[in-house]
C-alpha cells in the first residue's frame, strides 16, 4: 500500500519527487477496519416485477405505408376472411348435411374460443394489434354460432339467444377494457346493442327492448367514459337512442320516461367533455320524449321530462353568461361557448313541443298561450336582481322577450290589439334599460317593433274608414310616434360606468360598453330616417284617401289630390330643413333637400302635364314659397357663420 501511495503521489502533476537518494516521507494512512462492511448494490426503486406478471406489450409507433399495409391492412382482411369462412362453413354444412345443427353451433363456438385464445396469447407476447384482432375475430365467430343456434335452428329461444349475444359481447368489451383497446371495445359495444335486432322477433316487446338497451347502455357507457373512449361513447349514446325510437311509443310511459331522462341527462353531463355526445343525446332524448304516449290522467309526465332535461342547461346558464354575445359580466375573460348557446336556445323549443304534445287540443285553440307560459319564467330570471349585478342574465331576457312577442303576435282575435301590445313592449324594454342600467332591452325593442309592423301589415283596413282618424290610422300614427320616441333618447346609445352589462363589477377601470364596441352606433339616425319616411308615405296616402271621401267628381278628385300632395311634399321638405337647422343635424337637412327635389320633379313633370291651369298655379306658388324659405334659411345660416368672431391664436398675448 505504501508503494502504491508513493507511485500515486509521484504521478500527480505539480509535485516534486525529491532529490536522488532522499527518502520520501511516508503518507499518513487511515486505520484499517478489522471488520469491513460488504458493499451492497443500490436498492431498486419502485414495484419489483414478478415472474407471473405479464409483460406489457410494446406500443406500435408511427408506421410507414408498407408497415401499415403488412401489419394492419393484411391483418384486417385476414380477420374478415376468417369470420366469413366460419359463416360459409355453417352454410355449406347446412346445404350438405355434414353435421347436425347442434354440432355446427357448438363447433362455431369452440373455434371462436380457440381463435380468441390464440389472440390473447399473441397479445401477451407483445403483438398488441395482431392479438386484439384475433380476439375480436374469435368473438365474432362465437357471436355467429349463438345467432345461428337461436335464429336458424331454433335450438334456444330468441330471448335466450339475445342474452347469449349480450354475454359474449360484454365479455369481449371487458377484455377490451382490460387491454385498453378502443377499437375492440367499439366492435363489442356495437354487437351488444344490435343483439335484439340481429336475432329478431315476431312479437317484439317494447318494454323488454328498453330495459335491455338501458342496462347494456349504462354498463358499457360507464366503462367507456372511464377509459376516455370518445367514439365508443358516442356510438353507445346514438345507437341506444336510435334503436329505442320505435319502441318508445309502444312501451310503458313510466319506463319510457325513465329511459329518456336517464339517457338524456347522462349525455348532457358529458357535453362539456365531448360536445357531439351532448348534442346527439339531447336531440335523441327530446325526440323519444315526444314519442312517449303519456297516460290520459298524467299528461304532465312529458312536460316533466322536458323540464328535467332542461335543468342542467338552465343551471349552467345561471352560473355563467358565456352564451351571451357580450360575454360574462362576472368573468369577462371567459370565452363564449357556442355549444352552450345551442343547448340553451334549444330548450324553449323543447318545452314548447312537450306542452303541445301533452295538451294538443288546448294548444290548438290557444296558439299564443304556450309562448306566454314560456315567457313568464324566462322574464322573471332575466330581469331579477342578483347580488350587486342588477342585470346579469340577458340570455334569459332575450328568450323571454321573444316568447312574449310571439304570444302577442299570435294571440287569436286581437287584430289591432296585437299591434298595440307589441308597441307597448317596444317602449317597455328600453325603458327598463334606463331603470336598470342595461343595454340589451333596446334590441328587444327593435324585435317587438318589427313584429308590430308585420302584424299591422296583415290587417285589412275597413273600406269606409275615415282618413286620418279611424282606428287603423291612429295605430299607424302610434307606430311613427314609437319610432320617434326611440330615436329621441329612449334608445340608449352611451353607457355609464355602472352598467351591469357594460362594465363588470370585478374589473375596475372599464368605462366602455362591451356591447357598444361590437354593435352599430348609428341606430338612432336610422330610426329618425325610418320615422320620417313612414310619415311622408302615410300622410301622402291619407291625403289621397281624404280627397276621395269628400264626394267630389273623379276629375276634381284627381286635380285636388295632385295639388294637395305637391303641397304636402313641399311643406315636408321645408319642415325637414327647419328641423335640421334647429337640431343642427346635417343629414336631416340633406333629406329635406332631397324631398324638395322630388317635389320639383313632380310639379314639373306630373302637375304641369295633368293638372288644370288653376291647380298648376297653386302647385307652383306653394313650391316656390317653400323653396324661397329654404333658401332664406341657408343664407341666414351663412350670415350668422360670417358674423361670428374668429378665435384668437393660442399663446398670443394682447398688446399693452
Amino acid at each position: 500500500m505504501v508503494l502504491e501511495e508513493i507511485v500515486r503521489r509521484g504521478l500527480l502533476p505539480g509535485q516534486s519527487t525529491g532529490a536522488p537518494g532522499e527518502a520520501l516521507p511516508l503518507p499518513e494512512l487511515p486505520p484499517i477496519d478489522p471488520a469491513p462492511q460488504p458493499i451492497l448494490p443500490p436498492p431498486i426503486r419502485g414495484r419489483q416485477s414478478s415472474a407471473r406478471e405479464p409483460v406489457k406489450p410494446r406500443r406500435l409507433g408511427n408506421l410507414s405505408a408498407e408497415q401499415w399495409l403488412g401489419q394492419r391492412g393484411v391483418l384486417g382482411v385476414g380477420v374478415l376472411l376468417l369470420i366469413l369462412a366460419g359463416a360459409y362453413f355453417l352454410k355449406v354444412a347446412i346445404d350438405r348435411g355434414w353435421i347436425s345443427p347442434v354440432a355446427r353451433c357448438i363447433a362455431a363456438i369452440l373455434v371462436g374460443h380457440a381463435v380468441a385464445a390464440v389472440g390473447w396469447r399473441a397479445y401477451r407476447r407483445g403483438t398488441e394489434t395482431y392479438g386484439a384482432s384475433l380476439i375480436g375475430a374469435g368473438s365474432g365467430i362465437i357471436y355467429l354460432g349463438i345467432w345461428a343456434a337461436s335464429r336458424w335452428y331454433s335450438l334456444v329461444s330468441l330471448e335466450l339467444g339475445i342474452v347469449g349475444l349480450a354475454v359474449i359481447a360484454i365479455a369481449t368489451y371487458a377484455v377490451a377494457h382490460r387491454l385498453e383497446i378502443e377499437a375492440l371495445g367499439f366492435a363489442a359495444a356495437l354487437g351488444a346493442l344490435l343483439g335484439p335486432i340481429v336475432i329478431g322477433s315476431n312479437d317484439p316487446s317494447a318494454n323488454a327492448l328498453l330495459l335491455y338497451l338501458g342496462g347494456v347502455g349504462v354498463t358499457l357507457g360507464v366503462a367507456a367514459v372511464r377509459r376516455q373512449w370518445r367514439l365508443t361513447t358516442l356510438l353507445i349514446v346514438a345507437t341506444s337512442l336510435l334503436l329505442a325510437l320505435p319502441a318508445a311509443a309502444a312501451a310503458n310511459a313510466i319506463l319510457g320516461f325513465g329511459f329518456v331522462v336517464t339517457g338524456g341527462l347522462a349525455a348532457l353531463w358529458l357535453r362539456r367533455r365531448w360536445v357531439e355526445v351532448g348534442v346527439i343525446g339531447f336531440l335523441g332524448a327530446g325526440g323519444l320524449l315526444l314519442s312517449i304516449t303519456a297516460p290520459a290522467d298524467a299528461p304532465w309526465l312529458i312536460i316533466a321530462g322536458g323540464v328535467l332535461l332542461a335543468v342542467p342547461i338552465w343551471w349552467s346558464a345561471l352560473r355563467t353568461n358565456v352564451i351571451w354575445l357580450a360575454g360574462d359580466p362576472v368573468a369577462p375573460t371567459e370565452p363564449r361557448s357556442w355549444s352552450e348557446a345551442f343547448f340553451f336556445y334549444l330548450v324553449p323549443l323543447l318545452i314548447t313541443a312537450t306542452i303541445e304534445t301533452a295538451f294538443g287540443q288546448w294548444t290548438a285553440t290557444h296558439p299564443g298561450a304556450i309562448a306566454l307560459l314560456v315567457a313568464v319564467p324566462y322574464l322573471v330570471v332575466g330581469y331579477a336582481r342578483v347580488g350587486q349585478l342588477p342585470a346579469s342574465r340577458p340570455a334569459f331576457a332575450l328568450v323571454g322577450t321573444a316568447a312574449a312577442g310571439l304570444a302577442a303576435f299570435n294571440w287569436p282575435g286581437l287584430g289591432i290589439g296585437a299591434v298595440l301590445t307589441l308597441l307597448g313592449l317596444t317602449l317597455l324594454w328600453p325603458a327598463i334599460d334606463h331603470l336598470q342600467h342595461r343595454l340589451d332591452g333596446r334590441w328587444y325593442a327593435l324585435l317587438a317593433l318589427g313584429g308590430a309592423a308585420m302584424r299591422f301589415g296583415d290587417i285589412v283596413r275597413a273600406p269606409g274608414g275615415a282618413a286620418f282618424v279611424d282606428l287603423w290610422a291612429i295605430t299607424f300614427w302610434m307606430i311613427i310616434a314609437v319610432i320617434a320616441a326611440l330615436a329621441m333618447g329612449l334608445w340608449r346609445v352611451a353607457s355609464t360606468g355602472d352598467d351591469a352589462l357594460a362594465t363588470p363589477a370585478t374589473v375596475p377601470g372599464h368605462k366602455t360598453s362591451i356591447v357598444n364596441r361590437t354593435l352599430p352606433p348609428h341606430v338612432p339616425s336610422v330610426l329618425w330616417v325610418t320615422a320620417g319616411a313612414v310619415l311622408f308615405a302615410g300622410v301622402t296616402n291619407e291625403l289621397n284617401r281624404l280627397i276621395g271621401q269628400l264626394g267630389f267628381t273623379p276629375e276634381v278628385v284627381r286635380l285636388a289630390s295632385g295639388l294637395v300632395v305637391s303641397a304636402w311634399w313641399a311643406l315636408f321638405a321645408g319642415g325637414l330643413v327647419v328641423f335640421g337647422f334647429y337640431r343642427k343635424l346635417t343629414p336631416v337637412r340633406i333629406a329635406g333637400l332631397l324631398v324638395a327635389g322630388l317635389a320639383v320633379v313632380k310639379v314639373l313633370f306630373f302637375d304641369l302635364a295633368n293638372l288644370d291651369q288653376l291647380y298648376r298655379v297653386g302647385s307652383f306658388i306653394i313650391l316656390a314659397v317653400v323653396l324661397l324659405l329654404v333658401a332664406y334659411l341657408y343664407h341666414r345660416q351663412a350670415m350668422n357663420s360670417h358674423d361670428e368672431p374668429l378665435p384668437e391664436p393660442a399663446g398670443v398675448a394682447d398688446d399693452p
